[in-house]
């Protein structure tokens, strides 16, 4: 098999070399080729074309061409930009896969004409049910779900201690932590979390809110109204709102949060949800998306999209058998470990590497029926 990536920047390494895992379990060796030059150290095992301009579909083609002597039971391509210039090379006789990992893969009405001229051996797939469901009407053969995946038994073993993740972290040991994943970012809504906090905060005198990302606070801060943001600041004085940072590695840490509030709207899968649950880590969201095809009947939902909708989702957890133990006050000695152990299966069967090799066979045993 060949995979095809436009770049190995996060998380796209991480997820090529997964498949590269998954292919040989079932005894198919993958090999893989970025469009771009590294994004820093070369990985060992791949190729790099290196192309300047991945938008000058007739370098990259002319670049692939070295891999066209080779006949390839699947060429799979990340994303439209690997698909686009596959099919315009010798590739193209080859069955192709095209994994799209965010909504609007075929959304252009340019991309649908050119599936309709340049019509190739493709399947496409979505790496939730949802974007796999809104590639099928634009698609000639049935769109397939791809998930992300992980190697369960490496994330688990990476995992820290919740006393070392606390230090490693900078915070102080006691309090109900809420973590907020992902960059400072408005697709990522972090001003809904804070306010959501600053609810939660008025019941609760234990509790605080962690934020994991880059970005800058202050604008966040400004999104609030002027009362908002000068309670934010005085808890943030308080330590009980945090700003931690990037942070590498950071899912090796998940266990210094008692819950992950996780607000987005639109969200094609959810990885960061997905490293929640490896690390036994109860997941406030919305019902819907990736994150819904992640976590099932074990995410705790927001009934609205609302503030009071999270406030609620949260209280759930707090009050309904999901937090940890932290001491022995009445009410707070819960059972984390079913929830753990229900996460950790799920994953194995859905989002583990055996899964994607699963997958892939299935893939393969198409192909053949095809020939």
């Amino acid at each position: 098999m060949l995979q095809i990536c436009p770049h190995d920047a996060a998380p796209f390494a991480g997820l090529c070399e997964r498949y590269v895992q998954a292919g040989a379990q079932i005894g198919v060796v993958v090999t893989t080729v970025y469009l771009a030059a590294p994004s820093a150290a070369a990985l060992p095992s791949v190729h790099y074309l290196s192309c300047r301009n991945l938008a000058d579909t007739k370098s990259v083609r002319a670049a692939l061409a070295a891999f066209a002597s080779e006949s390839w039971d699947v060429v799979l391509c990340h994303r439209y930009r690997s698909y686009w210039s596959a099919i315009h090379s010798p590739l193209a006789k080859n069955m192709c896969v095209v994994v799209a990992h965010e909504y609007g893969l075929m959304s252009r009405w340019q991309r649908r004409l050119g599936r309709r001229l340049y019509a190739s051996k493709a399947i496409f797939a979505g790496v939730s049910a949802e974007v796999a469901e809104e590639l099928r009407p634009n698609t000639i053969t049935p769109a397939v779900v791809l998930p992300n995946v992980v190697d369960v038994p490496q994330a688990r073993v990476a995992l820290v201690s919740r006393e070392e993740a606390l230090h490693t972290l900078g915070l102080s040991a006691g309090l109900v932590n809420i973590g907020v994943v992902g960059r400072l970012h408005y697709k990522k809504r972090p001003e809904v979390a804070l306010a959501t906090f600053l609810k939660l905060a008025q019941l609760h005198a234990d509790i605080r809110l962690v934020f994991l990302g880059d970005g800058e606070p202050e604008a966040v801060l400004a999104k609030l109204s002027k009362s908002e943001s000068a309670v934010a600041r005085e808890l943030i004085e308080q330590k009980r709102i945090c700003f931690a940072g990037p942070v590498v590695d950071a899912a090796r840490f998940f266990r210094a949060f008692d819950v992950l509030l996780h607000p987005t709207q639109i969200e094609a899968f959810g990885m960061v949800v997905l490293e929640a649950m490896i690390a036994g880590v109860p997941v406030v969201t919305l019902p819907k998306g990736g994150p819904r095809f992640v976590l099932g009947d074990l995410g705790v939902y927001a009934k609205e999209d609302s503030i009071e909708g999270f406030v609620a989702a949260i209280e759930t957890v707090l009050h309904g058998g999901y937090l940890r133990t932290l001491g022995p006050e009445p009410g707070r000695l819960v059972d984390i470990e079913s929830y753990q152990d229900s996460a950790w299966q799920r994953i194995e069967q859905r989002f583990s590497i055996s899964a994607l090799a699963q997958s892939l066979s299935e893939l393969l045993a198409q192909d053949n029926m095809a020939r």
